[in-house]
């Protein structure tokens, strides 16, 4: 009679390695320690996230959580890495598989929305909720730094593509239009408790935000987008109307991918 341990296998059938079963084994209890810490983020808010909360969720002792996440900084930069992952994956996307006109921006819009509702407690940690005494490392400047690059990339195909005449840098208009979209997913994550079931008070501002800029930006004009124009108030005063065009250093993540 076949024991418990056979039962099952399959003749000449890869049998998983010591060394393999220990690496899924880790793997699985991350994942549920993540899984643990995010639905703590949820009903409590992402800066009230503790460790010994996390544990007594799992069932689990303090040290034993420690094996894998010695400290809160630590769950944080996982945490930090999966969401901005998430995102950026999403971005990344849409770079591939739009054409580079205004359909690709609103869908830029659209979808970080539909993302942001989903996961709030990964959206509000990487660009909304500033949690005390949390430093950025460098992975989590990379992450940042990636993705708006492939943004400025892609708007740069828009200018390319002949749909997009700002009369400024990429940069600034990827900077603009990310505050806009910050803006709307804010009052949208913010106040969709307060608004009736199935509300598009705030999702339904993004067609009309980007008729504007299509009105505005828009048509055939042949202005370049990389530079603004020497007449224009901004060159005239020397860069301080308006802010400077210069592109920001990434030190801090939450100024990118808003």
């Amino acid at each position: 009679m076949a024991s418990e341990a056979t039962q099952g296998a399959t003749p000449g059938a890869s049998i998983p390695s010591l060394k393999e079963r220990r690496q899924r084994y880790r793997q699985e209890t991350v994942d549920a320690i993540l899984a643990a810490a995010r639905v703590v983020m949820q009903e409590q808010g992402v800066a009230a996230l503790n460790l010994n909360e996390v544990a007594r969720r799992l069932g689990v002792s303090g040290q034993a959580l420690a094996k894998y996440f010695p400290s809160k900084s630590a769950l944080y930069d996982a945490l930090f890495l999966l969401g901005h992952r998430l995102f950026r994956e999403a971005e990344a996307e849409i770079w591939r598989t739009t054409a580079p006109d205004w359909q690709r921006i609103h869908r830029w819009f659209e979808d970080r929305l539909a993302l942001a509702c989903e996961h709030p407690d990964l959206y509000q940690l990487i660009w909304d909720v500033p949690v005390p005494g949390l430093t950025y490392t460098e992975a989590r400047k990379e992450e940042s730094h990636a993705m708006i690059t492939a943004a400025r990339r892609g708007f740069q195909e828009v200018v390319d593509a002949g749909h997009l005449h700002a009369g400024m840098p990429v940069e600034r208009v990827v900077d603009i239009l990310m505050a806009m979209r910050h803006g709307i997913i804010a009052e949208h994550l913010g106040k969709r408790d307060h608004l009736p079931p199935g509300s598009d008070r705030f999702r339904g501002l993004i067609p009309d935000v980007l008729a504007i800029f299509e009105q505005a930006w828009g048509g055939t004009r042949q202005h370049s987008s990389r530079t603004t124009d020497d007449t224009s108030p901004t060159r005239r005063a020397g860069g301080k109307e308006g802010g400077s065009t210069k592109s920001i250093p990434p030190t801090d993540p939450r100024i990118y991918g808003a």
